[in-house]
């Protein structure tokens, strides 16, 4: 190989982690629907609320289930909000925990992780009639 590709070796290789990075971060929430109950289960594992958006409709029971090692909070608005937490606050939830709110109000709704706060989900409440 040439010296060339040695010297820009390490170069490369970063660019291409960047890369993979980006696009990690930048791919669409997966998002889901109201299971046939009409409520919505989130799981929370590797710092990321699963599904990252989810429609239900208004009454649905929302469960979130920490399925991983690491501990989190389930926090209703964003970081930084002034009123973040004001609905509901839940945790912190260890590995195995659980915590429900019911949405009783159509409306979308944000939430994230208060130890990880770039960790965040959306709620979509409709009213039932879609």
């Amino acid at each position: 190989m040439s010296r060339l590709f040695h010297h820009y070796r390490p170069v490369a290789l970063l660019a291409l982690a960047a890369l993979t990075l980006a696009l990690a971060w930048s791919a669409p929430a997966r998002h889901a629907r109201a299971d046939d109950s009409g409520n919505g289960g989130v799981s929370i594992v590797d710092f990321a609320f699963t599904p990252g958006v989810l429609t239900v409709n208004a009454g649905a029971t929302v469960t979130w289930t920490n399925t991983g090692d690491s501990v989190h909070t389930v926090t209703s608005g964003a970081p930084g909000d002034d009123d973040a937490g004001s609905l509901f606050d839940f945790g912190p939830l260890q590995s195995g925990d659980t915590a429900s709110f019911e949405f009783d109000t159509p409306g979308t709704y944000t939430l994230f992780c208060r130890i990880h706060p770039t960790m965040t989900e959306t709620i979509i409440v409709g009213d039932g009639t879609q």
